[in-house]
């Protein structure tokens, strides 16, 4: 059975990615199921994420989560994340932060790097758990130690406002514009909230046009916010409120509620 298990999942795995045949989701999915209903972990886990990702069929939530509980019944570790998520975002089920935290903390004592992050957040924002920011700042940082970009961006908001560890600024910015390397845009609009607005040496409005105009250029709604309210204000840079008009409406048609009422206000004022 185990041999049967392994060449329905190697033909799943063919079709799924297009390897040496035609990409066919259809196909995938029915090598995936005939294994998966002969009990097989690793392809329960691969029916759940046809089902997840609507793959070859129908997207169901409900049904993906089916699959993937028949895998964590079988102790595989991979799918204890995904519940995490679906149980936290009420994806086929009720949502429910305290099965979330569950969940999560089953792979998170197991090394998962997005488990840990996941949970940690849970502990910051008190869902599901009694909020904690230390212990939020404890799986960041095992996170982080991973190289987990994500967990370094949340542990240098965290040095940067003193929660859950001794406030530490220029450790929070170190940490913060590391991710901002790896092409983060909400690192680069974190670095340019952080040179506007700090009241110590890090205030440099000319380094605040730099990285909200780095975040603005990768599509960010509240950078581009932030970039038109420094050219309304002429705020490191020459006053020009045409621009500012531009950069507000390019947010505004993203949904930026702050960049909708600045952009209303500055029209009655240019065009009363």
């Amino acid at each position: 059975m185990q041999g049967l298990s392994s060449a329905q999942l190697k033909l799943g795995l063919m079709y799924r990615n297009g390897d040496g045949v035609a990409q066919n989701y259809n196909k995938a999915i029915y090598h995936f199921l005939k294994a998966a209903k002969s009990g097989f972990a690793v392809e329960q886990f691969d029916v759940g994420k046809m089902y997840y990702f609507g793959l070859g069929v129908t997207q169901n939530f409900k049904e993906a989560l089916k699959w993937f509980r028949k895998a964590a019944r079988q102790d595989y570790c991979d799918v204890y994340t995904v519940l995490g998520l679906m149980y936290q975002k009420g994806e086929g089920v009720s949502q429910n932060y305290k099965e979330a935290a569950k969940w999560y903390r089953k792979n998170a004592t197991l090394g998962d790097a997005a488990a840990q992050i996941s949970l940690g957040l849970l502990y910051k924002d008190g869902l599901g758990v009694t909020k904690d920011n230390k212990k939020a700042f404890k799986w960041f940082q095992k996170a982080a130690d991973k190289n987990y970009y994500p967990a370094q961006l949340m542990l240098g908001y965290m040095y940067v406002s003193g929660d859950g560890v001794p406030q530490d600024i220029p450790q929070g910015v170190e940490l913060i514009r590391r991710v901002s390397e790896q092409g983060d845009p909400t690192a680069a609009y974190a670095l340019g909230v952080i040179c506007e607005e700090d009241e110590g040496s890090f205030k440099d409005f000319q380094e605040a046009l730099k990285w909200y105009r780095k975040a603005a250029d990768q599509g960010l709604p509240s950078a581009q916010f932030r970039l038109g309210a420094m050219y309304e204000k002429g705020k490191g840079i020459p006053q020009d409120e045409s621009k500012a008009i531009e950069l507000y409406k390019i947010s505004a048609d993203q949904g930026n509620e702050e960049a909708k009422r600045s952009l209303n206000a500055l029209l009655k004022k240019t065009n009363p």
